[in-house]
């Protein structure tokens, strides 16, 4: 996948995490949203690192996105005073998240598959992949 179509999976991606968290998912259950969220989170990472690294491998790629969530998640349960005012902005709460749920974890391999997806999708050629082209 070339910089500029990660690019634009990653604001689609941005776009859609934002979406289920803002008022337009208000009234959806909030562990559709929350589960939402987070999967979309690792597929940002996964798009992100997609578009500082083109020529990564997509295992590796997926692996180091994951691991990063992972990372991510397991911090939450770190509450000094420092992380917990950068936690308490905007941005911070987005990028940090507030509490860790060993659930998320799920959440994070599940966006990680759907980056995996996306990067396949974005990449180009697929468009000529009919069935009677994909052995030619």
């Amino acid at each position: 996948m070339n910089r500029l179509r990660a690019v634009i999976a990653l604001a689609l991606v941005i776009a859609a995490g934002l979406g289920v968290r803002s008022h337009l998912t208000h009234g959806w259950p909030g562990l559709l949203t929350k589960a939402a969220g987070d999967a979309l989170w690792t597929t940002a990472v996964y798009m992100l690192l997609r578009v500082c690294f083109p020529r990564l491998p997509t295992a590796r790629l997926a692996t180091i996105a994951l691991a990063i969530s992972t990372l991510v998640e397991f911090t939450q349960l770190y509450h000094a005073p420092w992380i917990e005012s950068v936690r308490g902005t905007w941005l911070g709460g987005i990028a940090l998240g507030h509490g860790f749920h060993f659930t998320d974890l799920v959440w994070y391999a599940l966006g990680t598959l759907l980056g995996i997806g996306l990067d396949q999708l974005f990449r180009p050629g697929n468009r000529d992949r009919t069935p009677a082209n994909v052995n030619a």
